[in-house]
């Protein structure tokens, strides 16, 4: 199965300012593929795993793993939404009028939330690439079915 990472932005003038998404790929990619490749997913060879980076007004790491497969395609997509804080909190955050969500905080169904402390975090790059790779990771532990095949690391 391949997996790949995609990014979208409901923050404005956000992406790929001070971080680079393609170097931040290659870097988790890497250690998820040999995951994905260790639990022996034979029947998924011709799949993708997509894991989509949306960047967004909240205060904690969302992960829909819920999202229906697109069998015509061979495609399973798992939305992380990265938190992005304002100024006022760090200082390589966003103004407010950057913020295009206004969803805010609504609890939501079917989503996992993790927590991450955006001041522990000296610049977006880090903070960006761990809020991915915490995602991901937590996705991989919750599990999803692919075309009634399970998918869970231990």
């Amino acid at each position: 199965m391949k997996v790949t990472i995609t990014h979208i932005s409901n923050v404005i003038d956000f992406l790929n300012k001070g971080f680079d998404t393609v170097d931040i790929d290659k870097s988790i990619l890497k250690e998820i593929q040999l995951l994905i490749n260790n639990l022996e997913l034979k029947k998924l060879v011709d799949w993708e795993l997509e894991f989509v980076a949306s960047y967004v007004k909240a205060d904690e790491i969302r992960i829909f793993n819920k999202i229906p497969i697109d069998k015509e395609e061979k495609l399973k997509s798992v939305i992380i939404h990265v938190p992005i804080p304002l100024q006022d909190k760090v200082e390589w955050g966003v103004l407010p009028n950057q913020h295009i969500s206004r969803t805010g905080n609504k609890p939501l169904k079917n989503v996992e939330y993790l927590n991450i402390d955006c001041k522990d975090y000296d610049n977006r790059k880090d903070y960006v690439r761990e809020c991915i790779n915490k995602g991901i990771h937590r996705s991989l532990e919750l599990g999803f079915s692919i075309d009634g095949t399970k998918v869970k690391t231990k």
